[in-house]
This record gives C-alpha cells, sequence and structure tokens, in this order.
C-alpha cells in the first residue's frame, strides 16, 4: 500500500481503501499515544485523545455486522473460503473485519 503523499508523487489516485487504511493507521497511533498517557497517569492529555480518537472515527464507514456477512455468504454461488474472501477483500473492503468473515463462514 502506497500512502498519501508516496501515491501522489506516484502519480496514482488515491481510493477508498487507501484512505480507510491511512485512518486506520493514525487510529492505532492514537491509541498507543492514549496508552502512554494511561500509564503516566496523564488525565488531561488522555482525554485531548480520546476527542480526536472520536473525530478520526467519525470519518470511518460503519463496519458491516455479523448479519450483513453472514447474508451475503449465503447468497454466493461458491462458499469456498478462497473465494468467499477474495469477494469481500474485492467489493467490501475497509467496510468489514475479515477476520469476522471468516470466522462466521467457518460457522456456516
Amino acid at each position: 500500500m502506497v500512502l498519501g503523499y508516496e501515491a501522489k508523487a506516484n502519480g496514482k489516485e488515491l481510493t477508498d481503501v487507501d484512505l480507510i487504511q491511512i485512518i486506520n493507521k493514525t487510529l492505532k497511533e492514537l491509541e498507543e499515544e492514549k496508552a502512554s498517557y494511561e500509564r503516566a497517569n496523564r488525565v488531561d492529555s488522555i482525554k485531548d485523545v480520546e476527542e480526536q480518537i472520536a473525530c478520526i472515527s467519525s470519518y470511518l464507514p460503519k463496519m458491516m455486522s455479523e448479519d450483513e456477512i453472514k447474508t451475503i455468504i449465503l447468497s454466493l454461488e461458491d462458499k469456498s473460503i478462497p473465494s468467499v474472501m477474495k469477494y469481500f477483500k474485492q467489493n467490501y473492503a475497509g467496510k468489514c473485519d475479515m477476520g469476522l468473515v471468516n470466522k462466521i463462514l467457518k460457522s456456516l
């Protein structure tokens, strides 16, 4: 994956999936920063980071529910693991937890 300025420098357009990955990376970094503040007992800084996390999280798409994932899997002709995972990666990248897709698929 090519992020932000690297994509622009390489002449690539950023896709929605790229943007979701950038946002998720930023959220992960903020969560790590929050954990550091918690270890240092810096309550004021924790609150600031939590506000940033809430703000940035609002830009993420709503993740698919287990029921939505199950309905889609059941509608597919080929329910083999590679086929289903490929389908979700191509059509729902950034909108579903691939681990959850795998778990639901195995439970069917």
